[in-house]
């Protein structure tokens, strides 16, 4: 995972690490130490359940232009919500050297990475939860602009190292868009590696 500040709102991107399917979310998660989660989520449906049989091949390679994201939309079951819920950001296609980016209004993808439609669905579900949360209100015993505006206060801007950003606003940003991707299905091994990588942060 790479994170790069952009001035204003910053950058954060996603790495999606290769790796088998895991056989059931709630297995996946007791293995992963991560009871409390199993606990919480109402889960029902995988991310690979989610697309439409017979019109969208989860391991076929994805259609980068503005109608390939559209039909990924009609036929990912919660992707379309996903993206209304973030504002309806702008989708774009570039070569940065991680998976995907979001700054506010903006989700930028990398085609070379994302080779199938099952990868590119999960990347969405992940970047659409980044708009969100500098898109949507927020309280929490006052009003907030965003998560992101919460976040940024509670916790300052953090510090630039080494090419990447470090401090709890990003932990924040990253531990609830992967909690999201679990939250919708997508129970790949990274996934809830990560999710277990955050909890434990917060847990200090």
């Amino acid at each position: 995972m790479n994170i790069k500040n952009n001035g204003c709102r910053g950058v954060f991107s996603s790495t999606i690490a290769g790796g088998k399917f895991i056989d059931g979310f709630r297995q996946g998660v007791i293995v992963s130490g991560l009871n409390h989660i199993a606990h919480g989520i109402y889960f029902t449906k995988t991310l690979l359940e989610r697309f439409t049989k017979g019109k969208l091949d989860p391991f076929a390679k994805p259609k980068f232009t503005q109608e390939g994201i559209v039909e990924m939309h009609e036929n990912v079951e919660g992707l379309k919500k996903a993206f209304e819920m973030g504002g309806k950001p702008k989708i774009a296609f570039n070569e940065p050297t991680y998976y995907a980016s979001t700054v506010s209004g903006l989700v930028k993808l990398t085609p070379s990475k994302l080779d199938t439609n099952y990868k590119l669905a999960a990347i969405l579900f992940h970047e659409y939860r980044h708009a969100f949360q500098y898109f949507a209100p927020y309280f929490n015993k006052k009003h907030y602009n965003s998560r992101y505006d919460y976040w940024l206060e509670k916790y300052g801007p953090g510090f630039f190292f080494e090419g990447e950003m470090h401090g709890k606003l990003w932990d924040s940003m990253e531990y609830d868009a992967y909690s999201y991707q679990l939250n919708i299905g997508d129970n790949e091994p990274y996934v809830i590696d990560r999710v277990n990588k955050y909890t434990k942060i917060f847990k200090k």
